[in-house]
């Protein structure tokens, strides 16, 4: 991730982190790093395979930065936490009429009811966080131990702008297909076949 002086924040393609106010985002809405009561929490998990990229590139950022953090496990992602409480209360009603089938086994209902016990806690650690408010991230960072950004090469350079020339000429070609297939299409409109011959 690129870190911009100007505006303070580490940003990547789809991934903004700010170590100032410690909060990152995915794709611009789903949070897995803030600060909450004066702690950095840290959300370990993730709804695509992208933001598991993200998540470990800021967690790289984080230990080089030296900042300690506290994970959790939010499916809903740290901006929705009342979301979070109510998914976990529609998995116990699911284990609950699971456990009450007629011929449930045995065993699959004892990990159910741990199941249950184990959501129930992590409802009551979510009330906590919810309750808890967003504070300013006060540490000291050390951005001495960042590691130096890439320098591109002539060559690389040179590799990236036919790249980028290539995907341009193929969107021309694109469109003019497009453009041959629609006037195709116009034509066949205009001049419509008639069956038969002139008598």
């Amino acid at each position: 991730m690129h870190y911009y002086k100007r505006l303070k924040i580490f940003k990547s393609k789809r991934c903004t982190f700010d170590p100032h106010s410690m909060s990152a985002w995915s794709y611009n809405w789903w949070e897995f790093v803030a600060c909450i009561d004066g702690k950095v929490v840290f959300n370990n998990a993730s709804y695509s395979m992208q933001t598991g990229i993200q998540q470990r590139k800021v967690r790289e950022l984080l230990n080089c930065l030296g900042v300690k953090y506290r994970t959790v496990y939010i499916k809903s992602g740290l901006q929705s936490l009342s979301k979070e409480g109510e998914r976990l209360k529609y998995e116990i009603t699911e284990l609950n009429a699971a456990i009450n089938k007629p011929r449930s086994q045995k065993r699959a209902n004892k990990w159910r009811v741990a199941r249950i016990k184990f959501l129930n806690k992590e409802i009551e650690n979510l009330k906590i966080l919810s309750r808890k408010k967003r504070t300013e991230f006060k540490g000291k960072l050390d951005f001495s131990k960042l590691p130096e950004p890439r320098k591109i090469s002539e060559q690389q350079k040179a590799l990236r702008a036919e790249n980028r020339a290539r995907r341009e000429q193929h969107k021309k070609d694109l469109n003019g297909l497009k453009q041959a297939n629609n006037q195709a299409t116009a034509n066949r409109a205009v001049f419509k076949l008639v069956q038969g011959g002139a008598m």
